[in-house]
């Protein structure tokens, strides 16, 4: 009985999802649709008209290509621009720019207003270079590696210097609180409370050690890690989008459902 259910609930989901696909090639043609009524609405220079339709264009963007994914984020921060609306035209440009890093506007082509306000974004997306990372660092432990998007480096980085000092600063009391006991301590427990601030000597000299450590290591590592990026060749981060095209099927044509995520 178990088996049987298995298997129909099997067959009735693929069902569901043949069914699906008509309307998802419809869906999608319809987005690519708004998308070029965006276009010529922008041209004719009606751009609150094509603001409009450039934002109709909201869970369906991932049914479109990523190229045309970057048009209609990178059209949606043109009209923004032009009707003054700058802080939501830059989230448009990083949001193509998330989709394809190596996007970029031909500065013959672009008006210099629109040029600006996307090098502005530009600029702070790209990730810092190998010596402004270690002066970030060297400044702030785990700031280089941050600055260059290296998250989880930022953290462990950051984490041991912290982590060394609070270290100092506890085994520093300890020492000082045993310093206190030995000129009061009497002849008899003089040198055992000797003994006892000497290990806690050791101890603060090598949280210090350690202190010093974590802190020049975090900045060799912001240095290598932006050097390494530097000379990574860029490429775009995986874009969801869903592709569905017509292609031959048994008994006629068919329809191909193809996604990237």
């Amino acid at each position: 009985m178990i088996r049987f259910v298995t298997v129909r609930r099997f067959f009735v989901l693929a069902a569901l999802l043949l069914a699906s696909l008509p309307s998802l090639a419809l869906a999608q043609n319809k987005e690519r649709g708004l998308m070029q009524e965006g276009l010529d609405l922008y041209q004719k220079g009606e751009y609150a008209e094509a603001l409009h339709k450039f934002q109709d264009i909201k869970e369906g963007l991932i049914l479109l290509d990523a190229p045309e994914q970057v048009t209609v984020h990178k059209y949606r921060a043109y009209c923004l621009i032009v009707m003054e609306r700058v802080p939501e035209a830059k989230k448009e440009f990083k949001a193509a720019l998330d989709v394809d890093p190596s996007f970029a506007l031909d500065p013959a082509s672009t008006p210099p207003k629109i040029l600006s306000v996307f090098n502005e974004v530009k600029v702070a997306e790209t990730p810092a270079g190998p010596g402004h990372a270690a002066k970030l660092s060297a400044l702030a432990p785990g700031l280089g590696q941050w600055q260059t998007k290296r998250r989880t480096a930022a953290y462990v980085s950051g984490g041991l210097v912290v982590a060394s000092i609070g270290a100092l600063v506890v085994t520093q009391m300890n020492a000082s609180a045993a310093d206190s006991y030995v000129s009061k301590a009497g002849p008899l427990e003089k040198t055992k409370m000797k003994n006892q601030a000497q290990s806690y000597d050791l101890m603060r000299d090598g949280a210090a050690v350690l202190l010093v450590g974590a802190w020049v290591g975090g900045v060799w590592d912001a240095y290598r890690g932006a050097n390494r990026i530097a000379h990574t060749p860029t490429q775009g981060a995986p874009v969801a989008s869903i592709h569905v095209v017509p292609a031959a099927a048994p008994g006629g044509a068919g329809i191909l459902l193809t996604g990237e995520f």
